[in-house]
């Protein structure tokens, strides 16, 4: 079976806790298909969604945008928040982490952390461009991938 949503461009889905798959593509819409691969919904960001969504235990779905900013979107696809830097910047994809925050890289050079409700929990400054998604160990060490150089850093959750 293949299935064609939206525009070119279509990156790695994320599969919610109900079996739903989630879908950024180059028509700037989030997808929301259902098991059986009917649509269930779309959200239409503010530009092009390159980035690959993540899924909280509640449903919750997160995925940033070409338009610069984080969204959480409920599980019937509304908007709940969105966040975006201080400075304009292209955000990595989310990664959520076990103490419910939501972690982006960014190419202003910082590594965010945004709490559930939209807020900034820390944001944390390197010396490159982050562009890839952090990834997060069982020890909530983050390690990132800035453009020229790995960086790893140790838990910075308690520092916060």
């Amino acid at each position: 079976m293949e299935l064609r949503y939206g525009g070119q461009g279509v990156l790695i889905p994320a599969v919610g806790p109900t079996g739903v798959i989630y879908v950024g593509s180059s028509d700037q819409r989030l997808y929301a298909i259902n098991p059986n691969g009917s649509l269930r919904w779309s959200y239409l960001t503010g530009d092009v969604v390159h980035s690959s969504p993540a899924v909280a235990a509640d449903g919750t779905v997160y995925v940033t945008s070409n338009d610069l900013k984080l969204y959480a979107l409920d599980p019937g696809g509304s908007l709940k928040w969105t966040y975006a830097t201080q400075v304009s910047s292209r955000l990595t994809s989310p990664v959520l982490g076990g103490d419910g925050a939501i972690y982006v890289g960014s190419t202003d050079h910082s590594l965010y952390a945004i709490n559930p409700d939209g807020s900034e929990k820390w944001a944390y400054a390197t010396t490159d461009r982050i562009e890839v998604c952090p990834a997060l160990r069982a020890d909530v060490a983050i390690l990132c991938r800035p453009t020229k150089t790995a960086l790893f850093m140790p838990s910075i959750l308690t520092a916060a």
